[in-house]
């Protein structure tokens, strides 16, 4: 007895397509986690070690100013909280344009 074929599976070539965009999907996904993890040990040198090498060497050439550790990810947090709100304000408007106002005052 042979299993019934499954009624999602279209044929051999749908199984190779489907493992390629895995694969590929794989190997996107490794070049983004790996960027992050430079970028998180770049971050975390300039932030937690180069306060403590003295000023004039010349690895703290390879970093931008020190205030900037601080203000930059300052800056992009407002940012996130903004295109949140901004993002919430607008869900919330096109929901009344579409539903109207329910008030339940009695």
């Amino acid at each position: 007895l042979r299993p019934l074929p499954s009624p999602h599976s279209t044929g051999p070539r749908s199984v190779a397509a489907l493992v390629r965009a895995s694969m590929n999907d794989r190997s996107i996904g490794l070049v983004l986690c790996a960027a992050a993890t430079v970028a998180f040990a770049y971050y975390t040198v300039w932030a937690l070690v180069t306060p403590f090498i003295d000023a004039g060497h010349p690895v703290l050439e390879w970093f931008p100013d020190r205030r900037y550790a601080v203000l930059l990810p300052a800056a992009l947090g407002a940012l996130l909280v903004a295109c949140v709100c901004v993002f919430l304000g607008t869900v919330m408007a096109v929901h009344l344009v579409n539903h109207g106002p329910k008030s339940k005052i009695a």
